[in-house]
């Protein structure tokens, strides 16, 4: 029987949540887990009763405008003065769960450098690009 070696840190469980903030200024850490606590008590208690929040961050929401195929991703290579192969995907809103695959499926073929020519949805994409 082969044994697994245990994951650095294999005590921790690490959580992410959003939050829906349209503030001018984002929340306070105190807020942002009382918010979080309130949707996710009644399915993660022992992580609330027992565990310890270690870091609180905040960031900006992509969102795209609506066009005439309603609200489209934001996704390909971007020019990034940190890293010289960057690649973005965000911007999904509402439906990440209808169409993260779908998109998904073409960045890694974007990425790994496949023919995408003849994909229907590429030049659809390239509209935050104009």
């Amino acid at each position: 029987m082969q044994q697994t070696k245990p994951r650095p840190n294999s005590d921790l469980l690490n959580i992410t949540g959003s939050t829906h903030e349209y503030e001018q200024e984002p929340w306070a850490p105190d807020k942002v887990e009382c918010e979080l606590k309130d949707r996710s008590y009644d399915f993660a208690s022992g992580v609330w009763n027992h565990g310890t929040i270690d870091n609180v961050t905040s960031g900006c929401r992509v969102q795209s405008k609506r066009g005439h195929r309603g609200r489209l991703p934001v996704v390909g290579k971007i020019e990034s003065p940190y890293h010289h192969n960057s690649w973005v995907f965000t911007g999904l809103s509402g439906r990440g769960l209808l169409y993260h695959g779908v998109y998904g499926n073409l960045l890694s073929d974007l990425i790994l450098g496949e023919d995408t020519e003849s994909n229907p949805y590429l030049e659809t994409l390239n509209w935050w690009r104009k």
